[in-house]
Formats: structure tokens, C-alpha cells, sequence
């Protein structure tokens, strides 16, 4: 049995968790590099867009309202 049919959310899992914790470290080091000037608005908003995208696909269901 999986973790869905066992009644537990699919996207709850150590790995998810992990993604989070990485995405919320890039976004760190994404704003020192626009605080610093290495990196313009345009590319700052493109990268921030694709960690979005990352996070929301790896939080549990909970979490995505």
C-alpha cells in the first residue's frame, strides 16, 4: 500500500521536506546576490518564480491553501 491509500498525504515525505529546506536556502542566497548588484531585478524575479513553483510543489496539502 502506498501512502495515499494508507490515509497519509503523498507530498508529506522526507524528501519534500528536504526540497523545502533547500528552496528556503536559495532564496538566501538569491537575495544576497540582488543585495550585492551581481544580479539584476529581471533575473532575481525569474529564479524567485522557478523556487516558487518548487516549494508549492513540495508542500503537503495542508500547507496549500
Amino acid at each position: 500500500m502506498n501512502r495515499a491509500q494508507r490515509g497519509h498525504d503523498p507530498l508529506d515525505t522526507p524528501e519534500n521536506d528536504w526540497r523545502r529546506r533547500v528552496v528556503a536556502v536559495a532564496r538566501d542566497a538569491l537575495d544576497t546576490l540582488r543585495n550585492a548588484g551581481t544580479i539584476g531585478d529581471d533575473a532575481y524575479r525569474r529564479v524567485e518564480g522557478e523556487l516558487d513553483w518548487l516549494e508549492l510543489s513540495s508542500l503537503p496539502a495542508e500547507e496549500r491553501t
